[in-house]
């Protein structure tokens, strides 16, 4: 009588302590409560927006797209690396600023290496050359950094440093880079992320050949923005295996535009970072 009385407390007990926890409790007299599986959560279904439709991107649609997307003032920064058979060649950084209402603008170009004197004409055995250009409307000026020494450049002599690609405007090469890109990922809400393995010429520095094992990634918003964009690949450069590295990002300027620098003469100090 004990041992009965003892079994049937215990399971008072275990129904008193199930009803409490919220676990449901079993009907069928002694058999076991059924697993508990908790529902699914939905998954949010990714939609196409903007440019971006479907698994590959077109590019020119998606470069004006992420042209209206650039609003107001911001800067575009271009990273290139060039590596020729295990030594550094170039090193590049191009960054652009522009006004809000767009009559102003600040360009600078800084590159390292021993390739860079294709990029500065007239130049020889230079290791380094930096160049700040700003202009409003039709005025503009210039500030030279070559091996350390500065000068302030009035007019178009000497001619300015060359890109290694063509940067034209604000957005270029974005459509040489990812056209034909395919859509990794796409949700509802924060854009999309493309990769490819192909790369425009327009958006190869001229004097390399023979690009390959091109990978591109990317990093886009809903509304077409990008902001940040990479594309690395191998290529051969005067008979030798070199590997490039480029990305290119948007972001808020690093110091505004309200009024011209004042260069002065070239013993004048005037801040060399980027913009």
């Amino acid at each position: 009588m004990y041992v009965v009385r003892s079994g049937v407390v215990a399971l008072v007990v275990l129904v008193a302590l199930a009803g409490c926890s919220g676990l449901p409790v079993s009907d069928a007299g002694s058999e076991p409560s059924a697993t508990v599986t908790p529902a699914p959560v939905p998954e949010s279904t990714p939609v196409d927006r903007g440019p971006v439709v479907g698994e590959q991107v077109d590019g020119g649609q998606l470069e004006a797209a992420h042209a209206d997307a650039l609003v107001g003032v911001y800067t575009r920064i271009v990273d290139i690396r060039i590596v020729v058979s295990g030594e550094r060649r170039l090193d590049y950084r191009g960054a652009l600023t522009n006004s809000t209402n767009g009559d102003r603008s600040l360009r600078t170009r800084t590159f390292s290496g021993a390739e860079t004197p294709r990029f500065a004409p007239g130049l020889e055995n230079v290791s380094m050359a930096r160049e700040r250009r700003y202009a409003v409307e039709n005025d503009s000026a210039r500030l030279r950094v070559i091996d350390g020494d500065r000068s302030v450049v009035d007019g178009s002599d000497p001619p300015p440093l060359e890109s290694p690609v063509p940067m034209a405007d604000a957005v270029a090469p974005v459509g040489a880079i990812l056209d034909g890109a395919t859509v990794t990922e796409r949700t509802v809400t924060d854009g999309y992320r493309l990769s490819g393995d192909t790369v425009g010429d327009s958006a190869v520095p001229a004097y390399l050949d023979d690009v390959r094992n091109v990978t591109v990634g990317a990093t886009i918003r809903s509304n077409g923005q990008i902001t940040l964009l990479s594309v690395q690949y191998e290529a051969t450069f005067d008979g030798e295996r070199a590997t490039v590295t480029q990305n290119i990002y948007w972001s808020p300027p690093a110091e505004p535009l309200a009024e011209p620098p004042w260069y002065g003469d070239s013993s004048t100090p005037t801040p060399e970072t980027d913009a």
